[in-house]
């Protein structure tokens, strides 16, 4: 199992694509398991709408393979699954980076993108110190609450519906 997270995590959320010695990033399909939970942009979505739901689908599939990885340790989390968590977010992260977003919504991305990136530093924190994570569990629900917010907000700017996945993560 871990090994095919592995796997994952080097193809990451795209592909790279040698173009006459440059690389262009090529996305991939969108999963339909993530499609379930979290519907795409609905018709007359702008193009950032559009470009922000696909990434979340296509990172969906690293997570839920994270989600199962935990959920069959009896919900109990490694040290690996909080740095396998932040290096899935940060394949997710580039794709969300890219975005040309309007600029009702510039400010809700630029706070999502801090709030997951502060997230995913205590997660690698954590993973570098055994008992960092539950010696600090009210920043960690603080910072989780943030990221969720923060994802809500920016769902909102830009015209899409909450996600309904629910997933087992860190």
């Amino acid at each position: 199992m871990r090994r095919r997270a592995a796997a994952l995590l080097i193809v990451g959320a795209l592909a790279l694509v040698p173009v006459s010695g440059c690389a262009a990033l090529v996305p991939r399909p969108v999963p339909a398991a993530a499609v379930e939970c979290d519907p795409p942009a609905p018709p007359g979505a702008t193009d950032a709408a559009r470009a922000y739901t696909d990434a979340a689908h296509r990172a969906h599939e690293a997570r839920v393979l994270l989600s199962d990885t935990i959920a069959a340790q009896d919900m109990m989390m490694s040290l690996d699954d909080l740095r396998t968590s932040a290096a899935n977010d940060e394949a997710f992260l580039t794709e969300v980076r890219g975005i040309d977003f309007p600029p009702e919504a510039a400010r809700a991305a630029d706070d999502f993108l801090r709030a997951v990136e502060a997230d995913d530093d205590f997660l690698l924190t954590a993973a570098a110190q055994d008992g960092y994570y539950a010696e600090h569990a009210a920043e960690r629900n603080r910072l989780y609450e943030n990221r969720t917010r923060a994802g809500h907000a920016l769902r909102e700017a830009l015209g899409l519906p909450r996600s309904g996945c629910s997933l087992n993560l860190p």
